[in-house]
């Protein structure tokens, strides 16, 4: 029996609700991995898709907050649920015509994380990198999923091509160098990371044609992530040298942290502020990784602590079936004794 795609994501959903709500603890008891075990049988669940959601839960922020004893993101945000707001779609922009609404939409707010706005524009300028400021994320010119629950497939390949500080906003590409080209003002701040997108690995823009679909969310391994840029794209990426400060010619940004001290006692004194902002962005992304790396070695240590319980008590199961099946002996000994005891005495007299 089919299930409509629909229903599949709200069951997807709800189950990735439950699984944030139990891995916000500090470890699972058996009555909670009994629930999601039927949870996973009454809504379908594969075993490959609860692996790939329970590997999101180490390096949930929120999961993470409230591990710690603090309070999730999204609460401080006022949000009300998983449900990104509305505002996550375009904002009008002079330079963009509003295009129809992606394959398969229906009326805005036919769910709660469609809104009126949440449409992509069909782009009027020739795709290549956006220039800006060089964005705190270290985001632009990675590759975006995008999840738009009523296409078919739901994630939708984009490009990440510029920053804008004075929104925070970010520009997505969607099918560059075609035709077909379309643009999605994003912003991250009020996006659900591992459900309304997956940020990709770096990618050349220029050397791309179209956007893939596909239904399963997109796995990005980690080396994938801390790969380095193409070569060049980083300079194509640099904002014009800062009016305030002139930029002195040298060695390009690394691309990877810590720096070398040689690098920052040349640098420092002569660096403009867009690379200033260059080095800002290698360190925080480092940060993350080692704070996902921290998060995941956390999460292994707890369930450690699982494992070994689960053996310890596996240990003395067992323990009571050999006792079980000692007992059963003696018990069926004592059951023929009567007639050995009888022979026996008769044998005596």
């Amino acid at each position: 029996m089919s299930i409509p795609h629909g229903l599949q994501t709200l069951q997807h959903d709800a189950y990735t609700a439950v699984c944030r709500a139990f891995y916000a603890q500090e470890s699972l008891g058996w009555d909670q991995e009994d629930v999601l075990t039927k949870l996973r049988d009454v809504w379908n669940i594969s075993n490959q898709m609860h692996s790939s959601i329970t590997s999101e839960m180490r390096s949930d922020p929120d999961v993470v907050a409230v591990r710690s004893g603090g309070m999730p993101a999204s609460m401080g945000r006022g949000k009300t649920g998983l449900m990104p707001a509305p505002s996550l779609g375009l904002v009008p922009q002079p330079s963009v015509r509003r295009a129809a609404a992606p394959t398969g939409f229906g009326s805005a707010g036919s769910l709660q994380r469609m809104g009126s706005g949440m449409q992509r524009s069909r782009s009027t300028r020739q795709n290549g990198y956006g220039g800006g400021s060089a964005d705190p994320l270290g985001y632009v010119g990675r590759r975006l999923w995008r999840f738009w629950p009523l296409e078919n497939p739901p994630w939708v390949e984009g490009f990440i091509q510029q920053w804008d500080p004075d929104a925070d906003s970010y520009v997505i590409v969607y099918d560059p160098n075609t035709r077909e080209s379309t643009e999605e003002v994003f912003h991250f701040g009020s996006a659900v990371e591992g459900g309304d997108y997956v940020v990709g690995e770096y990618v050349d823009m220029m050397q791309v044609h179209g956007s893939r679909r596909q239904a399963e969310k997109p796995y990005i391994s980690p080396e994938a992530l801390q790969a380095a840029p193409p070569p060049g794209m980083l300079a194509a990426l640099a904002p014009p040298p800062s009016k305030k400060r002139k930029s002195v010619s040298g060695a390009p940004v690394p691309a990877d942290a810590p720096f070398e001290p040689t690098y920052l006692i040349a640098r420092l004194p002569v660096a403009a502020e867009d690379e200033l902002y260059q080095m800002l962005a290698v360190l925080e992304r480092k940060e993350r990784v080692v704070e996902a790396e921290i998060n995941i070695l956390e999460y292994q240590e707890a369930n450690r602590e699982d494992i070994e319980k689960r053996t310890a008590l596996e240990r003395q199961f067992q323990e009571l079936c050999d006792r079980e099946e000692v007992l059963m002996r003696e018990l069926a000994a004592h059951l023929t004794a009567p007639a050995a005891h009888g022979g026996g005495a008769v044998a005596v007299a």
